[in-house]
């Protein structure tokens, strides 16, 4: 009886934490797609040159096109950790299930 709470305890936090590495998947690929969509609509001189202002779209500020060419990935590379965190204590989490409950069906047939 202790072993199924312990188990289904277990189970609450994959599932929550399944959630927010979900949330951090989705957030990662929308700040990817805004950065090539931002980037994308820059001519070449305003890429080289750091004079200028942009209006960086949906958000609507304005920011030196040289700023954002250096935040951005500063701002990916935060999030690709922050989501790898998540991921690595999740995969501890499974370790935690037992072996029944840690498999995949279809590797039981096959």
């Amino acid at each position: 009886m202790i072993e199924n709470e312990c188990h289904t305890q277990v189970l609450e936090k994959i599932d929550s934490l399944t959630k927010l590495v979900r949330n951090a998947w989705l957030t990662l690929l929308l700040i990817n797609f805004f950065s090539i969509f931002t980037v994308g609509r820059l001519s070449d001189s305003d890429k080289v040159i750091s004079e200028g202002i942009i209006k960086v779209p949906i958000i609507g500020i304005e920011i030196v096109p040289y700023e954002f060419i250096i935040l951005s990935p500063l701002l990916i590379i935060v999030f690709y950790v922050y989501f790898h965190i998540l991921v690595a204590r999740l995969m501890k989490l499974y370790t935690k299930l037992p072996s029944h409950l840690n498999t995949h069906p279809k590797r039981e047939v096959v």
